[in-house]
């Protein structure tokens, strides 16, 4: 770092290695170097690992700029807290030497002492790593963890067709997800209800006149335009025959050959174009055994429409080894819900089921890339209500995945569809149920961050105002709001509690 004796980098400059972009306006310069009026340039070098479009993201309480690889991308020099994010294409293994400089600057004396604290990350679309300037060496950039940032959007995840249309045409929901947001989840745009349609060719794409497949084509082609990932959700579940009735409706064999092509079509069409996918969702019953051929579900008794397609967890199986066939380099995630607790003294029996399968795909070469854990939560669960600690959750968590790196270091994790739900207990006050939530979000992504094979963590959806959570249809209640921004789309604590996790703070 470089520090001025002026408030605009002018003059003869005193230079000092830092371990951080983190002093006190008072007594955070060098000697020689005014206390409270000067400015200062830190300067380090980096080596991204893909060719890829990285964010550069600054948090700043005062002015700054940001250069790398010779091009200002930030120029937000004025005298007040700012967020602001640039994207800069970048090579593989091409190291910025002495290209990245954050200058920071001061000069107001009549204000008592504080932090100036202007991290600068990056972001990769797929994968995310961050490379502090704390840490900004060729060293310590090849080592940087893989974080999970992903901070996801899916903002229609069970929202049927009419609510599908009101989130559509909603602007804000379109900022807040553009600019908070690297990686994208559809939510049912992916869907056999929304790919496929039972009043034509139930085998087919169900394509416009022009070749479309809306509105799936549309998301996947905005988030292309805003440098966002997209991970389908979800390629085969059990449950689509309750909206999809015409698929309940197929004969085993023509149900057989409607995996097939689904798999087939939909991973040829999009090969290349999106990150990941959800292969198969939620198989498995609480107990750890395969889900049964009838379930009950909003009042009727329903097919599970896979369930005749194999044996045991032979359809899974097939589908994981069609979806390779299609795309050798998308990456295939199993998906469920209900693994986030449990320990050696009281298993979590689901997940017990989940990791056998797995172990035995990795025996017989069965091709499985991950395993995703959806972490529906809530900050108190039965009645009456007990609270549930989220450094508990947390703990779990990184023990299971330790248990998939231990059987396969190339096995990733992820946090696909994190909310939580602060509807109870009454009790406490609202406040309190935030700080509370925000607990959760912060752990969970410390927890993300502190495993070398978790690559993500995802919530399922943007605000409360959209939210499944929410709507009586599934139970919910408007005082639950489980997401990081409120109904208004202003940021909540569990917000910054994700995103000083992100940051190391």
């Amino acid at each position: 770092a470089t520090y001025f004796n002026s408030s605009d980098l002018s003059g003869a400059g005193i230079t000092r290695l830092e371990p951080d972009v983190n002093f006190e306006w008072g007594n955070g310069s060098p000697d020689g170097v005014n206390a409270d009026n000067f400015s200062a340039r830190f300067e380090g070098s980096l080596t991204p690992r893909h060719d890829e479009v990285y964010t550069f993201i600054l948090n700043a309480d005062d002015g700054v700029r940001l250069w790398v690889n010779g091009v200002r991308l930030v120029n937000r020099w004025e005298y007040a807290p700012h967020t602001d994010y640039a994207k800069l294409k970048l090579r593989g293994w091409q190291t910025l030497r002495d290209q990245t400089r954050v200058p920071r600057r001061h000069r107001r004396r009549d204000v008592a002492p504080r932090v100036a604290n202007v991290p600068a990350s990056l972001e990769r679309s797929s994968r995310t790593r961050f490379c502090h300037p704390r840490r900004a060496s060729r060293k310590a950039c090849r080592k940087t963890r893989r974080c999970g940032s992903w901070r996801t959007l899916e903002a229609s995840s069970w929202e049927r067709k009419s609510r599908r249309r009101s989130t559509k045409n909603d602007a804000k929901l379109r900022e807040v997800a553009t600019r908070e947001f690297n990686h994208l989840q559809p939510g049912s745009e992916c869907m056999a209800v929304s790919t496929h349609d039972g009043s034509g060719d139930p085998l087919r794409l169900r394509l416009d006149a022009s070749g479309r497949l809306e509105p799936f084509d549309t998301l996947v082609d905005a988030a292309r335009q805003n440098d966002q990932s997209v991970q389908c959700f979800h390629l085969i579940w059990y449950i689509e025959a309750v909206w999809g009735t015409w698929l309940a409706q197929l004969s085993t064999d023509q149900r057989r050959s409607f995996m097939t092509n689904r798999l087939r079509d939909l991973l040829t069409r999009y090969q290349g174009r999106l990150e990941a996918w959800n292969v198969v969702n939620e198989a498995f019953s609480d107990d750890g055994t395969l889900r049964p051929r009838e379930f009950q579900m909003e009042g009727k008794t329903n097919l599970n429409w896979v369930y005749d397609l194999g044996t045991g967890t032979e359809y899974i199986e097939e589908a994981f080894r069609l979806a390779r066939a299609a795309d050798q380099d998308a990456k295939l995630f199993y998906n469920d819900y209900g693994m986030e607790w449990g320990n050696a003294g009281n298993p979590n029996r689901k997940w017990l089921g989940v990791l056998n399968m797995v172990r035995d795909f990795e025996a017989r070469g069965v091709p499985i890339d991950g395993v995703g854990f959806q972490s529906h939560l809530a900050i108190a669960w039965g009645s009456p209500p007990n609270m549930v600690n989220p450094d508990d959750t947390a703990r779990d968590l990184a023990g299971y995945w330790r248990e998939l790196y231990a059987l396969n270091p190339k096995l990733e994790v992820r946090i696909t569809e994190l909310d939580v739900n602060i509807g109870e207990p009454s009790s406490l006050s609202e406040t309190e149920r935030l700080q509370i939530q925000a607990r959760f979000f912060g752990n969970l992504t410390r927890a993300c961050l502190s495993a070398p094979n978790c690559t993500g963590v995802s919530t399922w959806g943007v605000t409360d105002k959209y939210s499944w959570i929410t709507k009586p249809e599934w139970n919910g209640k408007p005082e639950n709001k489980p997401l990081m921004f409120d109904e208004g789309f202003q940021p909540k604590p569990a917000y910054y509690a994700l995103r000083d996790a992100l940051l190391g703070r």
